[in-house]
Order: structure tokens, then sequence, then C-alpha cells
């Protein structure tokens, strides 16, 4: 980043706060938690949400350039809640996300390494920026056959916040390329995402799950049927 921008500036801020509250004692319980090699400062939620609160206070992201570059910086550090508060911070700017975000966004995906970091990715950010720019309903047909389990993970729960606006035919299509998947976090994720669209519309969930009965695994059925 360049010298004094305000994408610096916050980014500063938030890594002097960070250090400021660093918990010696907590920080190998939370990289326990979430098994992980990454070092944590042992900051939680709760004390980053007051710092990211105070940090744009203070220096106010005004453009898309300044968010991205922010984003990107904080998201290179090396301990796990500074690509909490990368997350955080896109999310709270998501008004200036934009098609040309993605590049960001998919280079987070693929760097991440755990359904934390994922889930904030997708549920967060990518999911409402698919809904404002619907020509970016290509991501997740791209990503079904991504080799990487968290990217087709991803293009399950993109659908996460489209309620009534949910593509229908691709999250049929989605679910079903990858129910054979033994992997957990794909299983779990099928049943989220239908339990979640189930609010919506469950007749088409149980008429769904009915139909696709011999290829969704018990844990996926469980978790669609669970709140119906």
């Amino acid at each position: 980043m360049s010298a004094n921008t305000a994408a610096e500036a916050i980014v500063d801020e938030l890594r002097r706060g960070l250090r400021a509250n660093a918990d010696a004692a907590k920080a190998p319980e939370m990289q326990a938690y979430m098994k992980t090699d990454q070092p944590f400062w042992g900051v939680q939620k709760p004390i980053r949400a007051e710092l990211l609160k105070d940090a744009r206070r203070n220096h106010p992201i005004k453009t898309a350039d300044e968010l991205h570059a922010a984003v990107a910086e904080l998201w290179s550090g090396p301990k796990r809640e500074e690509q909490y508060l990368a997350i955080d911070l896109a999310g709270a700017h998501k008004r200036l996300l934009s098609p040309d975000s993605v590049p960001l966004l998919q280079r987070m995906l693929q760097e991440s390494t755990n359904w934390d970091l994922v889930d904030g990715i997708v549920c967060g950010l990518v999911s409402p920026l698919i809904l404002r720019f619907p020509e970016l309903m290509s991501l997740p047909r791209t990503w079904i056959s991504s080799e990487n389990f968290w990217i087709r993970r991803a293009s399950l729960l993109c659908h996460i916040k489209h309620r009534e606006r949910t593509d229908r035919d691709l999250l049929a299509a989605s679910i079903v390329a990858l129910a054979h998947e033994k992997e957990f976090f794909i299983r779990k994720a099928i049943g989220w995402i239908l339990r979640e669209f189930g609010k919506t519309d469950p007749d088409w969930v149980r008429n769904f799950v009915a139909a696709h009965e011999d290829e969704l695994s018990n844990l996926s059925k469980r978790e669609a049927l669970r709140r119906l």
C-alpha cells in the first residue's frame, strides 16, 4: 500500500489494536479449536468488533480501491485474527464490493484452510454480491468442479442469502453433482443450504430430498429436514 492512505492507516490501527489486546493464554486455545498451524493473537470476536468500529470511525474507507488494499493487506497478515478482520472489514463495506472485487475474494477463498474463513467469505461477502450482480452466478457454476473441496463447499454456500431469488435449478444441480462426496464439510454444506432454503420453500426441499433419497448422505438429509 502507498503511504498516507486510509487503507494504510486503518490496517495500522487494527494491527496495533491486536498487539495491544493479545492474550498469550487464549491464543493457543483458539488455535487448537480451529485445528490449524496458523498462530493467533488470542483476541476474541467482541474485542475485534470494537477495534474495527474504532478504526473505521478514525479512518473512513471511501473507495473500492482503499477497501481492496486494506482487505488484501490484512489478509496477508501472519495471524488468524487479521484474516477475520479482513473479512469483517469487507463485510462492513459491501456497497463498495463489485465484480472488480472477485479476484481478491477468489484468492482469499483459495488460500483459506478451514470453514471459519471459507464460510465468512462466501456467506458474508460472495453470496450477497451475487444477488447484486447476477452475472456472477457463473462463479458457483465454475466452483462445483474445483479440485479444492473448500471451493466446492463455496459453490453450495453461494446460495445461502438468496431466499426467494434462489436459482433452484443450479442449486439442485450443484447438490446432485457433489452428493457422492464423502467429505464431511461437503455433506454438511448440502444439509445446511437445504435447511436454509427450507425457510423459504419447504415443499421444494422436502420434494428434493425425497427425489434424491438414495444419493444424499444421512448427514445431509438429517440437516436438511431438521427444522421442517
